[in-house]
């Protein structure tokens, strides 16, 4: 996950938090640091405005 001030982190999980975290994904949720998030989920014209106007980072 890359964050707007530049800071990154990855993490692994197992069957079971995938299983979790694949439910909420599709209900527009995101857990992260014990906090559930909700989410707006882009299409490949947004993400690649978010990632250039938002985080400064060169087109994929």
């Amino acid at each position: 996950m890359l964050f707007v001030d530049g800071e990154f982190t990855d993490w692994l999980m197992d069957r079971d938090e995938l299983t979790r975290d694949l439910a909420d994904w599709s209900q527009n949720r995101l857990r992260y640091v014990g906090e559930v998030l909700d989410v707006e989920w882009l299409d490949d014209e947004a993400s690649q405005h978010a990632r250039s106007h938002l985080f400064g980072l060169d087109p994929l």
